[in-house]
């Protein structure tokens, strides 16, 4: 049995929770962080390594790369300027993938970035 893991696997799980519901209620990172007792810090390193877990995961030939820009809250599909590319921005950020990139991955990946 692997302990460690089972633990880093609740670990996500459990910050994913705390960033899913202060998307849901859409209070800024620093009124909810002072609202459930934590620090910016600590919310902001679980994102980081969520984000990275989600990119782990979802890594497949024809993922390129995932960029957080300033942008409105929006989600948008476009096609790339390259045939056979999909443009996805969401939440402020930009995704871009292979369009044969399994439909279900993304929409995972979107969920753990910008919640459901």
């Amino acid at each position: 049995m692997d302990t460690r893991g089972i633990a880093a696997e609740y670990r996500l799980s459990h910050w994913a929770k705390i960033m899913q519901e202060r998307n849901a209620n859409g209070m800024s990172i620093r009124a909810y962080c002072k609202s459930i007792g934590i620090s910016e810090h600590t919310y902001y390193y679980w994102q980081k390594k969520l984000r990275e877990e989600t990119c782990k995961q979802m890594a497949v030939p024809g993922f390129t790369e995932v960029r957080v820009t300033e942008s409105p809250a929006r989600t948008a599909v476009a096609e790339a300027s390259r045939s056979g590319e999909l443009r996805i921005e969401a939440g402020g950020m930009q995704i871009t993938a292979n369009s044969s990139y399994p439909t279900k991955k993304l929409t995972a990946l979107l969920r753990e970035l910008i919640g459901p």
